[in-house]
């Protein structure tokens, strides 16, 4: 009888915990979504890359422009042709495909190259659409008429057990 008492004492505190996590992640959300650091994104955007096409000069132009907003990245080469992005649980870059000097016209591709769910959620989720959300304001403030086209990326994916 004491066992039972225990095993539902466990249950239904982990429970209560569960749904408080859930809820004061949600608040963060929503925080965060008035602010504008974060958009609302279907579940699988981080299997989607995507091309900003765009006047935004030279490549230096870029990575300055993401210095001034504080994001924590490393700039690759002295043309910046990629910048890379660590979070807690992801990897991500931004490269220059193409880049026309004589109309300042530039192909920017940015995609997650690596990251880490459990249970099919994204451990730094908040991370992950914060960054995507600054680099594509990055690019409107840049150039106001920005493209953005999406594109599929493969991923090789590995498997725990435990």
């Amino acid at each position: 009888m004491l066992e039972m008492i225990i095993f539902v004492t466990v249950m239904i505190v982990t429970l209560v915990t569960s749904v408080a996590v859930a809820i004061n992640k949600r608040k963060k959300i929503g925080e965060l979504l008035k602010a504008g650091l974060v958009r609302k994104r279907d579940y699988g955007y981080a299997n989607k890359g995507e091309a900003f096409t765009s006047n935004v000069g030279s490549a230096k132009n870029v990575a300055a422009m993401l210095c001034r907003l504080g994001v924590n990245c490393a700039i690759s080469g002295d043309a910046a042709r990629e910048v890379t992005f660590k979070g807690k649980y992801f990897t991500a870059r931004l490269f220059l495909n193409s880049f026309d000097p004589a109309t300042g016209r530039a192909v920017y591709g940015f995609n997650f190259t690596s990251y880490k769910t459990q249970k099919y959620v994204y451990k730094d989720e908040i991370g992950m659409n914060m960054l995507l959300t600054a680099i594509e304001k990055m690019f409107f403030t840049l150039d106001r008429n920005t493209t953005v086209s999406q594109y599929n990326v493969k991923y090789k994916t590995r498997y725990s057990i435990f």
